[in-house]
């Protein structure tokens, strides 16, 4: 659950138009800055998840089997992500500027 707030907050982050809330014009330059700086942010939340369920795993000695499938699920589930966010935000009519 704190992943998916993590992601929803940065999702906002991105597309929110922030130079028309202060007032000025940042172009197209800061939304690169801020969605790198999400996408680095989520990397490094879905890693620190990943040491998470590791760290899980071992306490409670579930096998590898177990241990790769929901790894490979969240790795998967934030590549969808990764890639479908920006058509969705464009069919939100969502304005990048």
């Amino acid at each position: 659950m704190p992943l998916a707030l993590l992601y929803l907050f940065a999702f906002f982050l991105a597309y929110t138009p922030i130079g028309s809330l202060i007032g000025a014009s940042f172009g197209r330059g800061m939304l690169n800055i801020k969605l790198a700086a999400v996408i680095f942010g989520c990397l490094l939340a879905v890693g620190f998840s990943l040491r998470k369920i590791d760290e899980l795993a071992s306490e409670y000695q579930a096998g590898t089997t177990t241990l790769r499938v929901v790894q490979g699920m969240l790795i998967a589930t934030a590549l969808f992500l990764l890639i479908y966010s920006p058509s969705w935000a464009m069919n939100l009519g969502v304005s990048y500027r």
